[in-house]
């Protein structure tokens, strides 16, 4: 359906087919991306939304640029999860009905719910009813979150992914519910050997998970009392330094992680679009970018650990299909650190 209204041109639009339903869409498009979109806006980011109801519409215009929808956190990269209700980009945010009711099938992994730490010593898991969770418990959690207030579902006490929804209720693989925190160590080199050349090839340290195959930045869950920049060392040390077989190489590897990790520069804080995401959990993280002089880059031996099946220095370009297929949404975080090298 194309749509004309007051000299602007929206191509594409999805309607309701289903002659009982009322037709509701919500679109958001930047000018600039749009070849057919035509304004005389003298401020070419302003972003127009247009809500279709049947037959009335309405139009606003906001400089606020409209949330990235999440992607990653609708597929089927992780294969312990079941299929998902696929959902379409529009119908991502909670505030577009769809008709009939979303009713996405429910999932928590065997292995969160075995490790209840209501249950189990020295579990790592909620219990399974969220509404046993004090509400001082909740409160550190929002305080702790970067995406602000946190929402509950009225029948359950199940709280709501503030990015929408995934096509999948439960905790899936994740203990908590809600936000669950972790930390990512951004570890860069200039390739070594390239000294006279005036553009350096920039690449990252990463590792091939063995749950989903893909690569990833080295990094992991924040531990209970831990602080952000005590996970980053832990866990760059157990993913990307499994030398227990070598103890000279493991403390050489000890004495130059101490050294990289004693500056970082934060580059992200927040919602990260991760395949283990679902309505009710989804992940958060700080990314924080550790650059290595020339001699500490040509020095820092790599061995994957226990949570990866390899690890190596990475090219930061599609070109290798390592960093172009990245894991979740460390591909964003890794490009943002790189703009800080320029």
């Amino acid at each position: 359906v194309t749509i004309f209204m007051r000299g602007f041109h929206v191509s594409s639009i999805l309607l309701s087919t289903t002659p009982r339903l009322t037709s509701s869409v919500f679109i958001s498009l930047p000018l600039k991306s749009s070849r057919l979109y035509r304004d005389h806006s003298p401020n070419p980011h302003i972003y127009r939304s247009v809500l279709f109801i049947g037959h009335k519409q309405k139009m606003s215009a906001t400089n606020e640029t409209p949330p990235v929808v999440h992607v990653k956190a609708r597929s089927q990269e992780n294969p312990s999860y079941p299929p998902r209700l696929q959902i379409p980009d529009y119908s991502v945010p909670w505030s577009i009905s769809i008709q009939p009711s979303y009713n996405p099938p429910s999932f928590t992994h065997a292995a969160v719910l075995a490790n209840d730490r209501t249950i189990k010593e020295g579990g790592w898991a909620d219990p399974s009813d969220p509404k046993s969770i004090s509400v001082e418990e909740w409160s550190l959690r929002e305080k702790q979150s970067h995406e602000g207030e946190m929402k509950f579902n009225t029948t359950d006490g199940t709280p709501i992914n503030p990015r929408g929804r995934t096509g999948l209720s439960g905790r899936g693989l994740l203990g908590k519910w809600g936000p669950n925190f972790a930390a990512d160590p951004i570890v860069t080199r200039f390739k070594p050997g390239e000294d006279g050349d005036t553009k350096k090839t920039l690449q990252m340290v990463a590792i091939r998970r063995s749950d989903t195959g893909s690569w990833a930045i080295p990094g992991g869950m924040v531990d209970p009392g831990e602080t952000v920049s005590q996970t980053v060392q832990r866990e760059f040390s157990e993913e990307a330094g499994n030398l227990a077989d070598d103890p000279q190489k493991a403390e050489s590897f000890k004495k130059l992680t101490e050294q990289l990790f004693q500056n970082g520069t934060v580059v992200y804080e927040g919602y990260v679009d991760d395949p283990r995401n679902t309505d009710n959990s989804w992940m958060e993280t700080s990314a924080i970018h550790f650059h290595c002089s020339d001699e500490l880059g040509k020095m820092l031996p790599l061995h994957a650990g226990d949570d990866a099946v390899g690890v190596a220095w990475i090219d930061v370009c599609d070109e290798d299909e390592r960093f172009h297929c990245l894991y979740a949404s460390h591909k964003e975080m890794v490009l943002t650190a790189a703009k800080n090298l320029r």
